[in-house]
């Protein structure tokens, strides 16, 4: 490890300069990669969400009718209120990585 002091803006700025790259602590890029998987997954939810709203929306249009048809409306809006409140908490996760240090 390097030991010359780090005058950088980091947030401890009388660390060793190592420290901030791939050859020092792995802990700072396990964040960033941590928060990068966050992300990704918080807009792939969104979008499997949207995705199922549409598919719901048109299904709405068919003409169908009976207790097939209802069952098959009811499990839907089911389906639609369970993946809601998963983007929902998909959302709130990645805020909450963000915000994270490191």
């Amino acid at each position: 490890m390097n030991l010359t002091q780090n005058q950088n803006s980091y947030p401890f700025p009388n660390t060793p300069n190592d420290l901030y790259t791939n050859e020092g602590c792995g802990c700072h890029r396990a964040v960033h990669e941590g928060k990068t998987l966050v992300a990704t997954l918080d807009r792939t939810t969104a979008g499997l969400v949207s995705s199922i709203s549409s598919a719901i929306g048109a299904s709405k249009a068919l003409d169908w009718q009976g207790n097939a048809a209802t069952l098959f409306q009811q499990r839907m809006a089911e389906l639609l209120t369970r993946a809601t409140a998963l983007r929902d908490e998909c959302r709130a996760t990645d805020r909450l990585a963000q915000q994270a240090g490191a």
